[in-house]
């Protein structure tokens, strides 16, 4: 294979990748636990203060999903994009613990 091209099976490739991921799963971590944490602890709120909350989950979940649509080859995304519901249905899963030992 040519150097110059370079191998994208090499180890170092995923390399540039991992930070957009990771900021993925951790914003959308961080914004799935406190609004659990609001509605656990505080009960259902007035539609007032739901649909602000709401609007602004959704943006931020939407512009996190477009910059790694963005960032990310096509190749990743159809590999991903079966295991993605999995791995934030676990991550919504593994809250519940924590917000049982904070309440």
């Amino acid at each position: 294979m040519n150097k110059i091209q370079g191998d994208p099976a090499e180890p170092g490739t995923w390399k540039k990748y991992f930070p957009v991921v990771m900021q993925f799963l951790l914003f959308f971590y961080l914004g799935t636990f406190s609004i659990a944490w609001w509605f656990y602890h505080k009960g259902m709120p007035p539609w007032t203060q739901i649909i602000p909350i709401g609007i602004i989950y959704i943006i931020i979940n939407v512009t996190l999903v477009i910059r790694m649509i963005r960032k990310l080859p096509l190749v990743a995304i159809m590999l991903a994009a079966p295991m993605v519901p999995l791995c934030m249905l676990l991550l919504v899963l593994s809250m519940l613990p924590i917000l049982q030992l904070l309440g």
